[in-house]
């Protein structure tokens, strides 16, 4: 019998801010997968794929050390939610929506559009995406890497509605700037894409997830 994975919808509700979904294996085309508390552990050998990931509360937390390919995460115009902690490679199509996104080092975070609040980046870490929009209550990009290293965020469009803090060693390119004057005044490094004077390249190419060079410590550059 032929099963239409894409019908598949997995609702995770942990009760309590103690509880943990470990993932160390894969989950394919899964159709929605929900955290209303607790936490999300994807493990260094865990691949996780699917439609969408949703935060329902901010003390949500998800973990990411494998490799995630998703079209969104987040949970629609509700608002920015949860803490999404990135250790290795994780991509969706269309958004990630969350209140805190913490990059390890050799990481890589790639969308189509992303919305948060406060966004910490390590060494080497690289946060893609077609149209960065930081929304009408600001935001935070802070470096906290070590000081002979630094991070890049590229985006075919940065839109700043609100004053946009950047601190440390963070590399801003974009082709467009709606409102650049906000990120001006942060004293950022800013340039068009591809002529920062520093540039972090990624072991994969194209959509082929399983070329991406994982090791449990982040995406070699």
């Amino acid at each position: 019998k032929v099963v239409d994975k894409s019908t598949y919808h997995y609702s995770i509700n942990n009760d309590s801010g103690s509880s943990m979904v470990y993932i160390a294996g894969t989950m394919e085309n899964i159709r929605y997968y929900q955290l209303n508390s607790g936490q999300t552990y994807i493990a260094e050998t865990g691949v996780f794929t699917g439609k969408q990931i949703s935060f329902v509360n901010s003390d949500c937390v998800l973990t990411n050390w494998g490799k995630i390919d998703v079209d969104l995460i987040g949970k629609g115009d509700e608002g920015r939610l949860g803490t999404l902690n990135n250790g290795c490679l994780l991509r969706s199509k269309e958004k990630i929506q969350v209140g805190i996104l913490n990059m390890n080092a050799n990481t890589a975070v790639e969308c189509n559009l992303i919305l948060v609040d406060f966004l910490t980046m390590r060494n080497n870490s690289i946060l893609r995406s077609k149209t960065l929009n930081f929304g009408s209550g600001g935001a935070l990009i802070e470096y906290v890497g070590t000081s002979d290293a630094s991070a890049l965020v590229s985006s075919d469009l940065i839109k700043l509605n609100n004053q946009a803090v950047v601190k440390g060693n963070v590399y801003v390119e974009a082709n467009e700037y709606i409102n650049k004057s906000f990120i001006e005044n942060s004293g950022a490094n800013l340039s068009k894409v591809g002529e920062s004077k520093f540039a972090i390249f990624p072991a994969y190419k194209g959509d082929e997830l399983e070329k991406a060079d994982c090791t449990g410590r982040g995406n070699i550059p």
